[in-house]
């Protein structure tokens, strides 16, 4: 009797963690519903164009000619600006789209198109794309981690990393490909968890070769690997070096076709920030026109010294001692840094950094669950635009319900935590509400949406505080420069 009671409690945990997963699948197919980015909304439409864009191109034109200007691939509508992997996933959605209806993907001819099974298509893509990439190294990663010990804290956990808002917002709703990224970055965390290094690096190149934005993580990475042993970095670099060199060979053999890659991968001509990102240059754009007073060139040079400054405490600390808490720490910190400082930041780079905090919420459980909140709110002038703000206030109240389970797990003091994170929401809300039901002053017409960044901001250095302080003088100096 009591083994077989033993038993049934097993199962039924099981049988909880299952039903969370499929709760995680469920409320992505419910968010595929929305509006997408661009719907109805010519010449340029969106970032769902642009997607299904990328499969034309990709499969109806020879491999030289995808990041090149030409009179059957105009850059100018939605050219190509990610690296080779993208462009290789977007090859293979493409002709999976030729095969169920080729006028999906006709060159020339597709442009816009908007039928309800192309949609139905494409948001499979990113659903598949997501459970095979993200969601698996999700349940992967709390489940193999021996400090979450009962399957509640497992549960809660895999439910704070799966229904993030900012992750269903921006792919399932706004429609991008980031799980496939973010995904590639998971499956290397675990590596890094079970000391497969080897393989980690494996699948840290794939997620930098499939977007850029991956450099946000890859000094705190490449730190940790280089201060880890010595002897395994001659390997660690051939799998670093073989990786590039398969996923890059179409483009190496000749240098023009390699600077047209990287200019489509590192375009300085686009701006100091996308749209109104709730980063350190957009939330000063308030008192100072930098792009006034500042050539392309200084703005270049003032970024990077900047982010410079703010990574090296951390990538110090875990090049000297690394070991999978301090690399978690040290890419949270890396990844602020980029966001925060660095040149030409998208709004939606704010994932990069939400997975990082939530790998940190183990450490400093406060202030990453407040910058998980806070950064939701930094998505707001986005759904707006894609007609979506049924959706992020939905996944906005789903999250709470998890994030006050998180309170009681972790032990946090209920008086400060209530205080300080209803603070954060009600002047989240607010100033959403607010942007909503009035019309910005004249000759401000940016109020509301620089009031979020510098929301956003306060949060992140509300973060960086306790950070500091756990890490004692580890990080004092990154709280010193970057606060």
């Amino acid at each position: 009797m009591p083994s077989k009671s033993v038993d049934q409690v097993a199962v039924s945990e099981k049988d909880l963690f299952t039903f969370a997963i499929l709760v995680s699948i469920a409320i992505r197919c419910i968010a595929s519903l929305s509006p997408y980015s661009g719907e109805s909304k010519p010449p340029m439409f969106g970032d769902y164009e642009a997607q299904r864009h990328w499969m034309e191109i990709t499969i109806n034109l020879p491999v030289e000619e995808w990041y090149v200007h030409s009179n059957s691939n105009d850059l100018m509508y939605w050219g190509l600006d990610y690296p080779p992997l993208t462009a290789y996933h977007s090859w293979l959605l493409g002709h999976g789209a030729r095969i169920i209806n080729e006028s999906w993907v006709e060159l020339g001819k597709s442009r816009g198109i908007e039928s309800l099974n192309l949609k139905f298509f494409m948001r499979c893509t990113v659903l598949f794309s997501d459970m095979l990439l993200f969601l698996l190294p999700c349940i992967l990663y709390v489940l193999s981690k021996p400090s979450i010990k009962s399957m509640k804290e497992k549960i809660v956990l895999y439910l704070l990393f799966t229904l993030y808002p900012g992750y269903i917002l921006v792919d399932f709703v706004h429609f991008q490909y980031n799980c496939v990224s973010l995904g590639l970055f998971m499956w290397a965390i675990v590596m890094f968890e079970n000391d497969l290094d080897l393989v980690a690096s494996f699948f840290f190149v794939c997620a930098l070769c499939y977007k850029q934005m991956e450099l946000y993580h890859a000094p705190a990475i490449f730190c940790y690997l280089l201060g880890k042993c010595c002897k395994l970095k001659a390997q660690q670099g051939s799998v670093v070096l073989f990786t590039f060199c398969i996923i890059w060979w179409p483009f190496i053999w000749e240098q023009r076709l390699t600077i047209a890659v990287l200019r489509r991968l590192f375009p300085v001509e686009r701006g100091l920030y996308e749209d109104k990102v709730a980063n350190l240059w957009c939330s000063l754009s308030v008192l100072v026109k930098l792009k006034r007073h500042f050539s392309t060139e200084s703005l270049l040079g003032l970024c990077t010294l900047t982010t410079l400054l703010g990574i090296m405490p951390s990538c110090w600390h875990v090049f000297r001692n690394p070991s999978t808490t301090n690399l978690h720490l040290s890419l949270l910190s890396s990844s602020l840094s980029f966001f925060l400082c660095s040149y030409h930041v998208h709004e939606k780079s704010i994932l990069l950094v939400a997975t990082p905090a939530l790998l940190c919420i183990e450490y400093c459980t406060l202030p990453c669950l407040i910058f998980l909140i806070a950064s939701v709110f930094s998505l707001f002038h986005l759904c707006v635009k894609d007609s979506a703000l049924v959706s992020f206030f939905a996944m906005l109240i789903l999250y709470t319900v998890f994030i006050n389970d998180s309170f009681r797990m972790w032990s946090l003091d209920p008086v400060l935590g209530n205080v300080l994170y209803y603070t954060t929401q009600f002047v989240g809300v607010t100033i959403c509400a607010v942007s909503l039901l009035c019309n910005a002053p004249v000759g401000l017409p940016d109020l509301f949406s620089i009031s979020q960044s510098a929301l956003y901001n306060a949060a992140n250095k509300f973060e960086r505080l306790p950070m500091s302080v756990l890490l004692s003088d580890r990080l004092a100096w990154h709280t010193f420069f970057c606060c």
